[in-house]
């Protein structure tokens, strides 16, 4: 239930139901967690709220992190945010071996491979 409230961009319920006991660290059939889908949705603050318990660099089946999901759906805010992070791995590679700057130039992220370049990713 933590899952679809993230993924709804739910953060007021992701939050009462974190206070139940619910399971914060919960896992979707492929793997994700609530920082993946805040990280889908553009939701800041549910971004900022997931890291103080999920990893920035967690991968879900495809070896997708949150920084991917976050280009694939060009949430430009958010990937600024998540490479400003001191334990962001710049270079992770997903299943199909692309970094994420790889991953935005293969998607057109044009405007999103220019803030990683500005932030010295440049491989």
């Amino acid at each position: 239930m933590i899952l679809e409230a993230a993924r709804q961009n739910n953060l007021c319920l992701v939050k009462y139901l974190f206070n139940q006991d619910v399971d914060i660290r919960s896992r979707s059939y492929t793997n994700r967690t609530i920082l993946h889908y805040f990280c889908q949705e553009g939701n800041l603050e549910g971004v900022k709220f997931a890291l103080n318990f999920i990893d920035i660099n967690d991968k879900n089946n495809e070896d997708y992190t949150p920084l991917h999901d976050a280009i694939n759906y060009n949430r430009i805010d958010i990937c600024k945010f998540l490479i400003s992070h001191p334990n962001i791995d710049k270079h992770a590679k997903n299943k199909n071996n692309e970094t994420p700057l790889q991953y935005a130039i293969s998607l057109g992220k044009q405007e999103i491979v220019e803030v990683l370049n500005r932030n010295g990713i440049t491989e």
